[in-house]
């Protein structure tokens, strides 16, 4: 026994010092996985397959299931970022189900570091319930009906969205291979188990998703997770870019608060506008072009039509026009300039080298800005109290 316990304190200790020396170049330990619910609610689903190796117990030395499920992140923020990743684990329960002999129920904690975007380390210490024998003069025996269990695995996130359900997605998070120890609390055997597991991870990517916690605490360290996983620096371009969207969103929520009752066509415009920001923005978070767009080609021709449609009832524009007239014309001009911001912030994106961006996104945020543009015109007594400027006005 004291052979096995040896052989898992290095494993243990060799998987710490890899952690800590491929985490060596950052200046805090940061959890890998950001948890999108409550710890109270589940927030990830495994299932793998187990290949075991147990000492003096050829007959368990068989494949195995396993079947994981854990809990949201345990809620807390501190200051040192090793007692911010201790301090909140995630719970988890599984059962593991052997072709051969042993089956096992488990609990316990689960913590997870991050070593680069795609890879992590993970350690998890509980207990172990199964139905082995507890006494045999022929093998390896259990010794109690509840034992120990450990585990510390490597593994590599290989992200990929598997279905949407509208509201609800689901992808591939995480395909480790685990490597997993379990010393017995009454001098049973050692287990060391191979796991290849495929996690399923329902997300919230804020943008038209449910939302089951506003505030996670995850962002305080200044970054924030796309809903492929990938952890960005709030100040990245990609984050500019959808934020810029929210902006102008936000704006036109504005304007239409602004507008005269009698404005009913235009506020129901803007309102299906404001939807399709929201695509535009989970599509920008998904940051995945060979994903299916919420945003369709179809969304760019309505804008057309109804741009078409307002400006048969304005007269001719033979002069450029200053922001203003009535109050919801304003509004819709301060809208149309944040939504060229948001463009520009795009059109940035776009030109950095594997950074996606669908062809439709950039021409919706050309035609919007037009559709405010003309909008503006319309609820200003459909042009009549438009401003016009008038160049040296003031010499």
């Amino acid at each position: 026994m004291g052979g096995h316990i040896f052989s898992i304190g290095r494993m243990l200790v060799a998987s710490a010092a890899m952690c800590a020396g491929l985490s060596a170049p950052a200046a805090a330990l940061e959890a890998f996985t950001e948890a999108n619910h409550p710890f109270w609610a589940i927030d990830e689903v495994r299932v793998g397959a187990f290949k075991q190796a147990i000492d003096d117990a050829p007959g368990e030395g068989g494949p195995a299931i396993n079947l994981e499920v854990l809990s949201g992140r345990i809620p807390g923020a501190y200051e040192n970022s090793i007692l911010n990743v201790f301090m909140t684990p995630r719970l988890h329960i599984g059962g593991t189900v052997a072709f051969d002999k042993t089956n096992q129920f488990y609990w316990g904690a689960t913590w997870d570091v991050k070593l680069t975007d795609r890879v992590f380390f993970e350690t998890s210490f509980g207990g172990a319930a199964h139905d082995g024998p507890l006494s045999s003069k022929t093998e390896a025996s259990y010794g109690c009906d509840v034992n120990f269990r450990e585990s510390a695995s490597l593994g590599i996130a290989a992200v990929g969205r598997l279905e949407d359900h509208g509201h609800h997605r689901s992808h591939v998070e995480r395909g480790p291979l685990r490597h997993q120890s379990r010393p017995y609390k009454c001098g049973c055997p050692s287990r060391l188990q191979v796991l290849s597991v495929l996690s399923l991870k329902p997300c919230s990517s804020g943008r038209g998703d449910g939302m089951t916690s506003i505030s996670t605490k995850a962002g305080d360290g200044g970054k924030t997770t796309l809903a492929n996983g990938v952890r960005l620096s709030k100040s990245h371009i990609r984050i500019e870019a959808y934020g810029a969207v929210d902006e102008t969103n936000a704006a036109i929520g504005v304007a239409r608060l602004k507008l005269p009752a009698d404005q009913t066509a235009v506020t129901e415009m803007l309102e299906r506008i404001q939807n399709d920001l929201f695509d535009i923005g989970a599509d920008l978070e998904a940051a995945d072009a060979s994903a299916p767009q919420r945003l369709k080609a179809e969304q760019v021709a309505r804008l057309e039509r109804e741009i078409a449609a307002l400006s048969a009832e304005l007269p001719p524009l033979n002069a450029f026009i200053l922001p203003g007239g009535t109050e919801g014309a304003a509004a819709l001009h301060l809208a149309r300039s944040i939504c060229r911001r948001a463009e520009r912030r795009i059109v940035e994106l776009k030109d950095v080298q594997g950074e996606p961006v669908s062809d439709d996104i950039l021409a919706y945020l050309n035609r919007l800005s037009d559709h405010l543009f003309v909008a503006s015109r319309f609820v200003n007594g459909k042009g009549a109290n438009d401003f016009l400027w008038k160049p040296h006005a003031a010499s």
